[in-house]
């Protein structure tokens, strides 16, 4: 009668070393082709990052919005002619819009201080669409020239001026302007994601 075998082959025998070697030898060639792969893309991402600060430029953005203010104002003195309209502190949104726009296009800026230059100049292109429509008031009803008008206005009555003009209401219009401004100023840094999909 056979005797049963007291050393059955286990069911799951170890692979041969050889075998096992290769195999550490392929997981450790993936994970060093993972880690290249990743320290590639932050190098790149750096040099992206770089670049973009690289292109930024107050001067350019700063002159840009300074030229948009200045436009603004003289399109919100001249829709308070053609309106007749006192109660314009809505235009003020066009000034923060064209400021911030400006500013974000000619500055590629992508840092806070570009959104602070473009408040700044929203509130001078406010306080200069004040000035102009006032201006602009009197130069159409004495029928003088504008620069008659600039050198005989006296500044020290604009602060009286806004004052008896002012409502409530324009807090919302003023507020908006320069959060504008602010916000649009300049754009978010690419994050790592964004920048590879």
């Amino acid at each position: 009668m056979d005797t049963p075998n007291q050393n059955p082959e286990p069911l799951n025998p170890q692979l041969p070393a050889d075998d096992k070697l290769k195999k550490e030898e392929s997981l450790g060639s993936a994970t060093n082709a993972t880690e290249t792969m990743s320290n590639a893309m932050e190098i790149d991402r750096k040099q992206q990052i770089m670049s973009i600060l690289q292109r930024q430029s107050i001067i350019l953005g700063a002159f840009g919005g300074f030229a948009a203010a200045i436009l603004g104002a003289i399109i919100w003195a001249e829709t308070a002619i053609i309106l007749d309209d006192h109660k314009y502190a809505y235009m003020a949104v066009l000034v923060g819009l064209l400021v911030g726009f400006s500013i974000r296009l000619l500055g590629k800026g992508v840092e806070k201080r570009f959104g602070w230059i473009g408040f700044s100049i929203v509130l001078l292109g406010c306080l200069l669409g004040n000035l102009f429509s006032v201006v602009a008031y009197v130069v159409e009803h004495f029928d003088i020239s504008y620069w008659e008008t600039i050198m005989i206005f006296d500044f020290s009555f604009l602060i009286h001026l806004l004052e008896d003009r002012f409502t409530y209401p324009d807090l919302f219009f003023y507020a908006t302007a320069l959060f504008v401004g602010y916000k649009i100023s300049f754009r978010e840094l690419p994050t790592q994601h964004n920048m590879y999909v």
